[in-house]
């Protein structure tokens, strides 16, 4: 199997007194007292869902109803939000390797 990548968008936006996040594309979500904190709680969270769908065989299935490329090669050094933020929100760029294997 080759190498690839997906990229997946983050956004978290202020709720209350704290912070709320996703990933748009799967569906993962988290919260944190700031920004920083809430972007990584997403990302450890989107990194669960992908190692359980790889450990269930499922990844193809789900990539394919949420039309997730894997794109070959290495990562772009600086990857590219998809979107615009709407006021108090924040989009962030998620990128994870994968095995390029066909979905």
């Amino acid at each position: 199997m080759t190498s690839g990548y997906i990229l997946l968008t983050l956004r978290a936006y202020p709720e209350g007194k704290q912070w709320v996040s996703e990933c748009l594309e799967l569906g993962t979500t988290s919260c944190g007292a700031s920004i920083e904190e809430v972007l990584e709680n997403v990302k450890d969270a989107t990194l669960l869902y992908l190692q359980t769908i790889d450990a269930n065989e499922t990844r193809e299935r789900i990539f394919g109803e949420k039309r997730i490329r894997v794109l070959s090669g290495d990562p772009p050094a600086l990857a590219e939000v998809r979107g615009r933020a709407r006021p108090n929100e924040v989009l962030s760029p998620y990128v994870h390797k994968v095995s390029a294997r066909a979905v």
